[in-house]
């Protein structure tokens, strides 16, 4: 996967939850890297809904049950 990026990293709604530095830790090891093993990419390949709070490696930030993330959320 070397040069390339997912189609989908400029528009990634995950972004906004974190900090300059995890949002490039997060693009370096999944947007610009084998971006193919990360969740929501493969989540939207198959045509399924990505909820907003699903992470790369498949885990929630919060309950997905819920429409919006908690007040005040924002990881470092």
């Amino acid at each position: 996967m070397s040069g390339e990026s997912c189609d989908f990293l400029d528009g990634c709604p995950m972004f906004k939850y974190f900090s300059k530095s995890a949002q490039a830790i997060y693009a370096y090891t999944y947007c610009k890297g084998d971006f193919t093993q990360c969740a929501r990419y493969s989540r939207r390949m198959r045509g399924e809904e990505v909820p907003p709070c699903l992470l790369p490696q498949g885990f929630n930030l919060w309950d997905p049950e819920m429409e919006m993330p908690p007040t005040e959320f924002h990881l470092s």
